[in-house]
């Protein structure tokens, strides 16, 4: 029984040693194929990551993962310690406007075997601001016909400061680098102009206020109808030969408008217009404002624990409450009074102080002794006087002797002479005293 009992214990052991190797293995098997996974969800990510990078750099833009916001600070910083009073950064706050400022480099790379080597841009802006005007020629009724002035530069930049400017072309505009708040960053390899040049063009004239007349030539055109989109939002120019039919939806509100020359029309967020030739939907910008707020509360701590552990910050308020109520601080203010003005206990104790305790003590024993003598010796004489003494008695026999009775008549008048308490008033005088008992 014993040896069949052994063979089926081997057996056993041999079939769990078996499962458990077969569940290491599966284990092993999982957590190679979760690190496996997790490696190549890792090389992708790292894959993204330098694709975009690649991208954004031949595309002529910086990326945040090839310079690190940090190390850009830092060495923007170092930069601008270094330029001259001529020149600054393109922004007044690095750390503020380091977003804008990933949009103002540009970069230059170049892959090898071994290295990849890239160099940026930074744009430098003088000390000279130009304020960017853009011509536009509006045709106008002269003697029946259309005229139209003729302009040399559709943009000019011009320094009211300096009496400069510069002539600018559309595809000059267009590598300008748009900054913040309508601000343009543009080379400065044109020309400048002064603006009381004889020789500049009839825009610079008329910006310059030189003379009272038109200075620019015109020249005959044929009116067509035209849209110009301006750079402030939902704003058009509009050019109108004769008489135009404007409508314009807002919500549920049609209005219907003429305008019989050239305008500026602006539209609202949530409004349609529309011409007989064309329809303009605006440019909506919805915002939304959140103010975040930390709602932290001051601990104030009051715990007998911290008086055991002589761990209680000194100077600090033991408020457990604020008050409220006037009545609550009418009477915070009379304790506070009262702890002001009663009087403090010394916090030493002196020589003089530990006679005067050891006197005390010595004359209250005494009085308690004294006490306790007088009350036990008022107890010992209630208890003489309670306890009597014990005398030595004769034993009282008494005996009866019977007399001779009287008639009925004289033991009744007898009894009617005698008073009810006379029976009463017999006392025993030994037992020579005899008792005589009547029975009628």
């Amino acid at each position: 029984m014993i040896e069949r009992f052994m063979e089926e214990t081997k057996t056993n052991l041999v079939s769990i040693e078996t499962e458990i190797q077969i569940a290491m293995a599966t284990s092993y098997f999982n957590s190679a194929a979760l690190t496996a996974s997790l490696l190549l969800r890792n090389l992708r990510e790292i894959q993204t990551m330098l694709l975009n990078t690649l991208t954004n750099v031949y595309s002529g833009h910086m990326d945040v993962h090839l310079i690190p916001p940090v190390n850009l600070v830092k060495q923007l910083e170092d930069i601008a310690g270094k330029l001259p009073r001529t020149l600054s950064l393109p922004t007044e706050n690095i750390k503020e406007d380091i977003k804008e400022l990933y949009k103002l480099l540009y970069v230059k790379a170049r892959i090898t075997m071994n290295y990849f080597m890239f160099e940026v841009h930074i744009p430098l802006i003088s000390d000279e601001e130009f304020t960017y005007y853009r011509a536009i020629a509006i045709p106008f009724k002269r003697d029946s016909n259309y005229k139209q002035m003729q302009l040399s530069s559709q943009y000019i930049a011009v320094n009211f400061e300096k009496n400069s400017y510069i002539s600018l072309k559309d595809e000059d505009v267009k590598q300008c680098i748009k900054g913040q708040k309508h601000n343009f960053i543009c080379t400065a390899n044109m020309p400048v102009f002064n603006l009381h040049n004889k020789n500049a063009p009839c825009e610079a004239k008329l910006l310059g206020h030189r003379t009272s007349t038109s200075p620019c030539d015109v020249h005959s055109v044929s009116c067509e109808e035209d849209w110009i989109k301006l750079h402030e939002s939902n704003s058009w120019l509009v050019v109108c030969c004769g008489r135009c039919e404007l409508r314009t939806v807002c919500d549920n509100d049609v209005i219907s408008q003429t305008i019989t020359s050239t305008a500026i029309v602006t539209l609202d967020q949530g409004c349609v217009l529309r011409s007989k030739d064309l329809t303009i939907t605006s440019h909506n910008q919805y915002n939304s404002n959140l103010n975040v707020n930390y709602d932290m509360h001051v601990l104030h701590l009051n715990s007998p624990i911290n008086n055991i552990v002589n761990v209680t910050l000194h100077n600090t308020p033991h408020d457990l409450f604020h008050l409220k109520n006037n009545d609550f601080a009418e009477i915070d203010k009379k304790l506070r009074f009262q702890e002001e003005h009663e009087p403090k206990l010394p916090s030493t104790i002196t020589d003089h102080d530990v006679h005067q305790y050891v006197i005390c003590y010595l004359l209250l024993t005494i009085a308690v002794i004294t006490f306790l003598l007088i009350m036990t010796r008022k107890y010992c004489m209630v208890l003489k006087t309670r306890v009597p003494r014990k005398k030595n008695k004769k034993p009282i026999h008494e005996d009866i002797e019977l007399q001779p009775m009287g008639s009925q008549q004289q033991s009744v008048r007898e009894d009617n002479q005698r008073s009810p308490t006379d029976g009463c008033d017999v006392q025993r005088q030994g037992h020579q005293d005899n008792i005589a008992f009547t029975f009628n």
